[in-house]
């Protein structure tokens, strides 16, 4: 059957709601252009530059390091998920220890962390475009929206196809910027003494690299959410565990964090932090479409993840179903209107503050998947999201989430407040994570897994993978399907939850049909 067996709608949508059918899989070179997105922005390079000027650039490079090995291993176990179950994040949390309105709360946090990330690479773009063109900030501001709202509709099918050649692109031009730093003289001789550059002549302390890690948690938990929504396209028929692991630690990874250092070397050369203004300074046209093909390439990213964050959000709270490719745009209309608040000022403040409450969520799910699951053998085996089977919330994980990111928020103000030191405002993302993940045990453990689900799954009886939805003629995979006891067919998971007239008859107990006859295969299945 067709790797990509689909309509237009299908391309637009890419199963937001739904498990990925094997019928709509890419391959691992594709998933890896797509993500390397993430891992080429220009957010790594103001962030380096950022990081080295606040705290050296030898602590810069301990939290680098960190950000490296912490953030990949951290992927790795939730790709690993997300690849075999063919589940985005959302889906996931929705199993894994929150329920099916609970994970709500998590959809709409790392939503927040889409957003911020976007006002950050818009601020970037919108810089570049006013200095080669002149034009005010203002302007350049609204241009990025109209830019990306017709881009945004669109779903993997263009973003395989757009970082595939663009990433050849991004490459020739970095190597013209960094010969650019080589061929001049003074600049040359500041990059050269790039390990002294920053603050403090760049000397390594244990408070710098505290701080310079306080911040790049923030970066960590959101890189991990993009890498898992994008990761669940894996072809089922491949290693995903070795394919997870190259994802986690190479395009998420090492080229990531290669870039963040490599924004300390230019902001030492020449003397700025913001990309958007030190490129076209360097390489001119290059500059400025170096800008925009890397802005393009991550924002594709953001808004395809935020959209998804949103459709879950709203599907699962007030049963709206609006499509990911509307959520898109409304996601545009917002970031744009936020690029007007000037907050690059403010942006270690703020991951630290986006590290604490992501570092909580982060937290539950590997605890959850190693020892709650993994060692203690609480949790089911599967990772179920479907309405009929689900608590609204279970107690274990939304308890968690509060507790540990309500705690690592305070932490994380006490700078601002001045009543706590630099020191645990610091590890404020380390205390969310590992107090969630306590807190998660202990409950679990307490209730011997009994909030994970509501009645037990009913397997569909087919032989098939892939079917077609009597109720919205899409193709899906056949252990995404439920038994509605009250049109006494199967039915995909989304018709299901966005059924406003059945009264969630078959979320009661007890309600669901055992039974009941399995769809007529579809010719191409057979």
């Amino acid at each position: 059957m067709a790797r990509q067996a689909g309509t237009a709608e299908t391309a637009m949508e890419d199963y937001a709601l739904r498990r990925i059918p094997k019928t709509w899989t890419w391959n691992w070179f594709t998933i890896n252009m797509v993500i390397l997105g993430v891992g080429t922005a220009m957010f790594q390079f103001i962030f380096g530059g950022t990081l080295v000027t606040e705290f050296g650039a030898k602590n810069t490079i301990v939290a680098s390091v960190w950000g490296l090995l912490v953030q990949g291993g951290l992927s790795y176990i939730l790709m690993r998920h997300s690849g075999e179950e063919g589940l985005n994040v959302d889906l996931l949390s929705r199993g894994m220890g929150f329920g099916f309105v609970g994970s709500a709360i998590t959809s709409i946090l790392y939503w927040l962390a889409y957003t911020t990330f976007f006002v950050i690479e818009g601020t970037i773009m919108g810089s570049a475009i006013t200095a080669y063109t002149g034009i005010p900030i203002q302007l350049s501001f609204a241009i990025i929206g109209i830019v990306f709202i017709p881009l945004t509709i669109w779903g993997m099918a263009l973003l395989s196809k757009f970082q595939s050649w663009s990433f050849i692109l991004f490459v020739v031009l970095i190597i013209a910027a960094i010969a650019k730093v080589a061929g001049n003289a003074t600049m040359l001789a500041n990059a050269s003494h790039w390990l002294s550059f920053g603050a403090n002549q760049g000397k390594l302390s244990l408070l710098g690299s505290l701080g310079a890690i306080g911040a790049v948690n923030g970066v960590v938990g959101a890189n991990i959410i993009v890498g898992v929504d994008i990761v669940r396209f894996a072809p089922k028929d491949s290693n995903i565990k070795r394919g997870a692991l190259f994802t986690a630690f190479v395009p998420l990874g090492i080229f990531l964090y290669a870039c963040l250092i490599l924004g300390v070397w230019f902001a030492a050369g020449t003397g700025l932090t913001n990309p958007g203004i030190y490129m076209v300074k360097l390489i001119g046209l290059g500059g400025f479409l170096f800008i925009v093909l890397s802005q393009l390439r991550i924002g594709l990213d953001i808004f395809y993840g935020g959209s998804m964050c949103l459709a879950n959000f709203f599907s699962r709270t007030l049963r709206i179903v609006w499509g990911r490719k509307y959520w898109a745009v409304s996601m545009v209309i917002v970031g744009t209107v936020l690029l007007y608040l000037n907050v690059m000022p403010h942006i270690n403040i703020i991951l630290t503050l986006m590290g604490a409450y992501i570092a909580a969520w982060i937290g539950i799910l590997i605890t959850d998947s190693v020892i709650v699951r993994g060692v203690l053998k609480l949790g089911p085996g599967t990772f179920e999201y479907r309405r009929p089977y689900l608590p609204d919330f279970n107690l274990a994980g939304v308890t968690s989430i509060i507790v540990g990111t309500v705690v690592g928020i305070i932490m994380a103000f006490g700078r601002l407040g001045h009543y706590l030191s630099d020191f645990w405002v610091d590890v404020s993302a380390i205390v969310a994570f590992v107090l969630a993940a306590v807190i998660y045990t202990i409950i679990s453990v307490q209730s011997k897994g009994k909030y994970y689900l509501k009645q037990q799954p009913v397997p569909y009886p087919g032989s098939e993978e892939v079917n077609r939805c009597p109720v919205c003629g899409e193709i899906i995979a056949t252990n995404d399907f439920v038994p509605c006891p009250v049109d006494k067919v199967w039915i995909c998971s989304q018709c299901c939850m966005k059924n406003n007239t059945c009264n969630d008859h078959c979320s009661e107990k007890g309600s669901v049909v055992k039974n009941l006859a399995p769809l007529s295969p579809m010719p191409e299945a057979s």
